[in-house]
């Protein structure tokens, strides 16, 4: 078991990985999500990464699972990208799925803001 300033010190990774995969991934087919996870854990020296643990606990699935959900992997995934992302980005996605060029604005600006903000 990893002790904690190791778990510490990956928490910052593994949020990046998962801001990534619901910035990039959350339309992406199961194959190509699981080559971009594994290609950013050997970039960023992780073993492994699982956006459903990280994102919801044991009783997030179960819950879901009664709620009528399937039990398969990917179902649990996608649940997890919708309850977890609200923001204008999914929200277009959803909506304009053809639309990439508007998607690149809606995050220009959000980078823009982000950045006056942190700056």
């Amino acid at each position: 078991m990893k002790d904690l300033e190791e778990e510490s010190k990956e928490l910052p990774l593994y949020s990046l990985i998962a801001s990534a995969f619901l910035t990039f991934l959350c339309n992406a087919p199961e194959d190509t999500r699981v080559e971009y996870t594994k290609k950013w854990c050997k970039e960023l020296g992780l073993a492994d990464f699982d956006l459903t643990k990280f994102l919801s606990t044991e009783r997030d699935v179960l819950q879901l699972q009664l709620a009528g959900l399937p039990s398969d992997h990917l179902s649990h995934e996608n649940a997890i990208i919708i309850l977890q992302v609200r923001t204008a980005t999914m929200s277009s996605r959803l909506l304009f799925p053809q639309g990439c060029g508007f998607l690149v604005f809606l995050i220009t600006c959000n980078l823009r803001c982000l950045k006056e903000i942190l700056w």
